[in-house]
């Protein structure tokens, strides 16, 4: 890429970050901005590499935007800025790091097409329903540190939370999650798709007054996956989801078949939907 094209592409990107602040709209952060920086895996300082989350060969390449708050009746609304063209991805994990994640990534892209195709061709499923499947001659072990992979680097708290974890996604050597972190996998069939780091939101109910705190370290809605990494305690997140910690015990080039059921979620099953201001 040219100095030239690289700066009109810094220049319309900054032309639409001063309109939607000018239209009320605040990201809800500034990390993975900058070029130079603190690798969320390794945790080395220095030049960041362009990080799509999940991998940009994964559907990952069409509009997206950065999530923000605009205040409307007095109430900070969650919602989208400008959307840009080039995916989900921003500054996030330095280059080693970034070619050792995409070895992983390699097995989820497989997968993605893999339940695409398999999804598409039967009846569309539907929200509520429980789905079962198996995907043969697979490396869940693989797949499941291209998740985590993207976790780590959208959520920079979880190396310092975690770091056997993230050294174990870069090395391949088999860990077990902390005992409060569950990796949970659904079936996700809707067009509304995002990538959350690290939130934690208190939920008051209009009726009651009632508040409830629920948190995440990452989510991912992502047809036709929806991965989240919670607390196993909180049953009241996606209940029959399928628990995928125990693959971080495999090896991520052991070879096996992959039996799957899982529940289907509907776009008001998601995370963000659980503190829209209109319900």
């Amino acid at each position: 890429m040219t100095t030239r094209r690289l700066k009109d592409i810094v220049d319309v990107a900054g032309a639409r970050y001063r309109q939607s602040m000018q239209e009320g709209f605040r990201p809800l952060g500034t990390y993975g901005i900058s070029r130079t920086g603190t690798c969320a895996l390794c945790g080395i300082y220095g030049p960041l590499s362009k990080t799509h989350v999940p991998p940009e060969k994964a559907g990952n390449h069409q509009p997206a935007a950065t999530m923000g708050t605009r205040a409307e009746e007095g109430l900070a609304r969650v919602q989208p800025g400008t959307f840009r063209d080039g995916g989900t991805w921003m500054w996030l994990l330095c280059e080693p790091c970034n070619r050792k994640v995409g070895k992983h990534d390699e097995e989820f892209i497989r997968w993605w097409y893999g339940m695409v195709r398999s999804w598409s061709e039967t009846n569309e499923p539907k929200p509520g329903e429980l789905r079962a499947g198996r995907l043969p001659n697979s490396q869940p072990g693989a797949f499941v540190r291209s998740v985590l992979g993207g976790m780590f680097a959208f959520n920079p708290h979880l190396r310092t939370r975690c770091p056997d974890v993230a050294a174990a996604v870069l090395s391949g050597d088999p860990v077990a999650l902390p005992s409060d972190l569950q990796l949970k996998m659904s079936l996700y069939w809707h067009s509304n798709r995002y990538v959350l780091g690290q939130m934690t939101i208190v939920v008051t109910e209009r009726d009651t007054w009632s508040s409830t705190s629920l948190s995440v370290e990452g989510e991912w809605a992502w047809p036709p996956f929806h991965l989240a990494l919670v607390d196993p305690n909180r049953t009241d997140f996606w209940p029959d989801a399928m628990d995928i910690s125990a693959w971080m015990l495999e090896a991520p080039d052991t070879v096996r078949d992959v039996e799957m059921r899982f529940g289907v979620l509907g776009v008001n099953d998601l995370y963000m939907s659980r503190f829209r201001n209109d319900k």
